[in-house]
């Protein structure tokens, strides 16, 4: 499978973040039960796949060919783990000010031709914008 174009982290990246789980966490599998229908660092590539793109869960499972509750066990598990192990990796944002645009959620981002998708005024902010959950393009709040 090609992690990369979906995790958007090298072959490196993956095997790094996958170890460091490990570290704090232990594998992903038990000893003595099923033998487990995914690995740690597919694991760990299905959820860092499911923050990046945001698909669901249920194509998440087609995608690692596994069922739908064992995408949500990993998720349940690995999501704080992967936050706890990268917390001293993310800058903070006096450190990447001025190097492009910050957006803080929840923000409205202008738009140009916003009368062409219904939904695109932000009645709060006052000005078209992209808002929050705009029929068609996914469940944004």
């Amino acid at each position: 499978m090609r992690y990369e174009a979906l995790t958007g982290l090298s072959y490196g990246q993956l095997h790094e973040l996958s170890a460091r789980i490990c570290q704090r966490a232990g594998d992903v599998t038990r000893p003595g039960g099923r033998p487990a229908g995914i690995g740690l660092v597919r694991s760990v590539a299905m959820v860092v796949t499911l923050m990046r793109k945001n698909i669901t869960r249920e194509m998440a499972g087609a995608i690692s060919r596994i069922s739908q509750p064992t995408v949500s066990r990993r998720w349940d598990l690995l999501r704080p783990l992967t936050g706890q192990v990268l917390a001293g990796c993310v800058p903070h944002p006096r450190e990447i000010a001025g190097k492009g645009t910050l957006l803080a959620d929840g923000t409205v981002c202008p738009v140009w031709d916003w009368s062409a998708i219904p939904g695109l005024f932000s009645a709060r902010a006052g000005y078209p914008g992209w808002g929050r959950g705009i029929p068609g393009l996914g469940d944004h709040s």
